[in-house]
């Protein structure tokens, strides 16, 4: 005979412990049994629905993605969600906003020169983060960068002009000091920086990104629909996804580069 009492329930856990007396043919063959069982139905439910989320599409990896037209097909067959089909190209826009935050790749440095007549210089249209600022003289001198504060520190010490030796950023602008003191011809300069990665649109169907990692592109995009996906289990999947993906990349450009070592959303370039 066996005598069976609830002890304590976990209603969020559903983990229930009971105490179980059963008794024997004597005294002695009786036992006490302090059981603990869980209900997993839910739990199970729920990891079939997150691998299933992975497995329509990872089973045969992220194909067909060469084109802005390809990749919007591609977002809304992974979303499943016809409600959401037009906002897709917003969940583009929104990714890769994110893009020109995180990723520096040796694919985004570009060379630009200008002639530096003034202070203030402007930068390309699609100036993010300076690398470098040369002066081509005869030998070349790169200029040192320092920061707005230090520049100012060395205005207010002098307002002599001649061949500029420090940079600042202020703005989307470059200002030298000293200021040049040619200022008819000026100085020929080679500005060395990241650009933007180049939206992607109906009339500018690829870039560099799409093409080297087109999972990016579609990890980041599916993750901006996820103010419409309240406690869908695919968001942590992608999020997860999109931060390896982007790191990979990140490593296998600084190996190219020569560098050892990789930390993603660096901000240490000026």
């Amino acid at each position: 005979m066996e005598d069976i009492r609830n002890l304590s329930f976990d209603r969020d856990a559903k983990i229930k412990t009971d105490f179980i007396y059963e008794t024997g043919d004597s005294l002695k063959d009786d036992s006490i049994v302090i059981a603990t069982s869980q209900d997993v139905t839910s739990i199970i439910a729920a990891n079939k629905r997150a691998a299933n989320a992975i497995d329509k599409h990872q089973r045969y990896g992220v194909v067909a993605l060469t084109t802005y037209a390809e990749l919007k097909s591609s977002i809304a067959d992974w979303l499943n969600r016809d409600d959401l089909t037009s906002a897709v190209p917003d969940f583009i826009s929104l990714a890769e906003a994110e893009f020109q935050r995180s990723i520096r790749h040796r694919y985004m440095i570009k060379r630009s020169q200008a002639t530096i007549d003034s202070r203030f210089s402007a930068t390309p249209g699609d100036w993010m983060q300076s690398v470098q600022l040369i002066l081509e003289t005869d030998p070349i001198e790169p200029l040192t960068y320092v920061t707005n504060e230090y520049l100012n520190s060395l205005r207010a010490s002098s307002s002599a002009t001649g061949r500029p030796r420090f940079y600042t950023h202020v703005g989307t602008e470059i200002e030298v000091f000293p200021a040049p003191d040619n200022t008819s011809t000026g100085y020929t300069a080679e500005l060395v920086y990241y650009a933007k990665v180049p939206v992607l649109s109906d009339s500018n169907t690829t870039n560099w990104l799409l093409d080297l990692a087109p999972d990016i592109y579609l990890y980041g995009a599916l993750l901006q629909s996820a103010p419409y996906l309240r406690d869908d289990e695919r968001i942590g999947v992608w999020g997860s996804l999109y931060q390896k993906k982007v790191e990979d990349m990140h490593v296998s450009d600084q190996r190219t580069r020569g560098q050892t070592s990789v930390q993603m959303r660096t901000r240490a370039l000026q």
